[in-house]
């Protein structure tokens, strides 16, 4: 059995979505290593082992924002329940300065999304799912100038919104 070895708590939850939760959940995930260890995920109980994620995932794949959960004794997420209509973008800057990460920020939240930062270089985006091609359209053309570098949460063929 491998043991987890490390947690990530979210302290930049959006208040969109942290005034929803109540609980932790944790969702398993590959650090570099190749180790296991598990990301801590603010959630909403709903009774017994189900949970509404109620912040945007950082590191953990396959798993958004409102999606549900069903964990074990422990808290550690065994199966996912249903999918909350939401993706996230997981966004590396690279060459961009602060102004144009601030920028960047003010006109993703503008059209209804919520944006966390794990650091002044990486940060997570929740897109619902009507938003997500327009999102990755805009990360898709600063990627191709090599200010940023982009990737969905979703590590299944299709977009799990």
């Amino acid at each position: 059995m491998t043991r987890p070895v490390a947690l990530q708590r979210h302290s930049n939850i959006p208040e969109s979505l942290k005034r929803r939760g109540d609980s932790f959940v944790l969702a398993p995930v590959k650090d570099p290593t190749g180790s296991a260890a598990l990301e801590e995920l603010w959630a909403r109980a709903l009774g017994g082992s189900m949970y509404e994620i109620c912040c945007i995932p950082m590191f953990a794949y396959d798993l958004h924002a409102f999606d549900r959960v069903e964990t074990d004794e422990g808290g550690q997420i065994v199966r996912l329940v249903s999918r909350g209509g939401h993706l996230t973008f997981r966004v590396f800057f690279k060459t961009i300065d602060q102004r144009e990460r601030i920028s960047l920020v003010e006109r993703i939240t503008s059209r209804g999304c919520s944006v966390e930062a794990h650091s002044p270089k990486l940060v997570a985006i929740d897109a619902p799912a009507n938003l997500a091609s327009e999102i990755a359209a805009q990360l898709a053309a600063l990627e191709s100038d090599g200010k940023l570098e982009y990737e969905t949460g979703a590590m299944s063929a299709r977009s799990d919104a």
